[in-house]
């Protein structure tokens, strides 16, 4: 057998044991209360396979039927935003107008009592930091609200002149900087820490760093990456707000 052959048998060995372990991590999680574990094997194309599905739980981690007696059960109604870090994932409510944080340690659901109130429609997108906070963005409200893990108040974005509608939220973790999409100008509008607006990269159009409708936006290796729903791309801006690239089309 040549040296490249036993490389691929002993890269296919090593493939299937690390698949084989990985399955045997997943049959080992439990189901949290109002979890269901699982999934339809013949759907499950190798690449992503259904864990879980929360649709509801435990703010105190009671087991069953102890959570209806004690009056403690949680049901989502109309989730609309999620968003996590870590094992904390936070879950937008527009049916109980609230906002929930899923423990993903402790397997609960909590809800972040009065946070939901700040919002004055439903949530379109949620940012969680590893800074232990995050971010929701409220396009009724004209706001990205900035929350502390449980909840509290910590900051509002809302500058109503340059970001009429908020429609995507992302933080770039060594600068600090906010940036904020708006729906209505077709652009990046960038904030500091501390919520001032400093500078507004992009336009609408369909040249080069301009943009249509953006939908959705994340931090990555090259800088802010912003999905156009209406051009079918996804752009790449730098630090400074300057197009690098786009790919999609």
């Amino acid at each position: 057998m040549s040296q490249s052959a036993k490389y691929r048998c002993r890269f296919a060995l090593s493939l299937g044991f690390a698949i084989a372990m990985s399955g045997c991590a997943l049959t080992r999680l439990g189901p949290p209360p109002g979890v269901l574990v699982g999934g339809d094997p013949a759907h499950n194309n190798g690449v992503l396979q259904l864990i879980e599905v929360i649709s509801g739980g435990s703010s105190l981690g009671y087991p069953g039927v102890l959570n209806t007696l004690a009056g403690n059960e949680i049901h989502l109604i109309k989730p609309v935003a999620i968003g996590g870090y870590g094992t904390d994932i936070y879950i937008a409510d527009a049916g109980s107008r609230s906002l929930y944080r899923y423990d993903g340690l402790r397997r609960g659901l909590f809800e972040l009592k009065d946070a939901g109130s700040v919002l004055v429609g439903e949530a379109s997108q949620i940012h969680a930091g590893a800074d232990q906070t995050f971010y929701v963005v409220d396009p009724f409200g004209h706001q990205v609200v900035q929350f502390s893990r449980d909840g509290a108040l910590l900051r509002t974005f809302k500058n109503e002149a340059n970001v009429p509608q908020p429609v995507a939220v992302a933080v770039d973790l060594k600068s600090g900087q906010v940036q904020i999409a708006d729906g209505t100008h077709g652009y990046v509008v960038v904030f500091n820490r501390l919520g001032k607006a400093l500078f507004a990269p992009g336009s609408r159009g369909d040249g080069k760093g301009q943009f249509r409708m953006i939908t959705s936006m994340s931090q990555g290796p090259d800088g802010l990456y912003v999905a156009d729903r209406l051009r079918n791309d996804i752009q790449v801006l730098g630090k400074e707000g300057d197009y690098l690239y786009s790919f999609g089309k």
